[in-house]
């Protein structure tokens, strides 16, 4: 398992500031980042001590308050680690798309496209056929997420929406 460690992680500002930003805006801005930072250290301090759910939270809080592509990285990775694969797929694919002003080191890329890869043979794909139409599907006490292909087609991913009530589906087969 590889989590990217870097203190540079979260820069000492979030984006240029504005003109028209007030002292107050640029020191609570700096607080938020200065949080942010110590946040995203204990993440990788309990990366290292192999405390795989305390970094994931202190990562998904530092990133609450600074995102940063490389700490959505590092939450794809513990969601990885804790066998979390839908949600870790979720994540590191969010963080290929937050890249945008490359923040990511390449050998980081490659190794998000390569966890993408493991994970996508991991996962299983199945069609489910709902009897009575209508019925209400949750997966581990989770409603499924309704997520649209590159074809336009319609598929439902388990384990990424918080535990909850399913939504009905109104189809009578559908792609998970």
């Amino acid at each position: 398992l590889v989590v990217a460690v870097s203190t540079a992680a979260v820069p000492y500002a979030a984006h240029a500031q504005e003109a028209s930003a007030t002292a107050a805006d640029v020191g609570a801005e700096s607080a938020e980042v200065a949080q942010a930072r110590q946040l995203y250290l204990d993440g990788l301090k309990q990366v290292r001590d192999a405390h795989w759910g305390e970094a994931l939270l202190a990562f998904q809080r530092s990133r609450a308050l600074r995102p940063h592509a490389l700490t959505t990285y590092n939450i794809g990775a513990c969601e990885r680690a804790l066998g979390h694969y839908t949600r870790a797929r979720q994540e590191l694919t969010r963080a290929l798309a937050e890249n945008t002003a490359s923040e990511l080191p390449a050998d980081i890329v490659t190794d998000a496209g390569v966890f993408l890869d493991e994970i996508e043979h991991l996962l299983v794909h199945l069609t489910l056929v709902v009897e009575p139409a209508g019925a209400s599907i949750t997966f581990d006490g989770r409603p499924l997420e309704r997520v649209m292909g590159a074809d336009a087609s319609v598929a439902f991913v388990a384990g990424v929406l918080p535990p909850g009530r399913g939504h009905a589906l109104t189809a009578r087969q559908a792609q998970v």
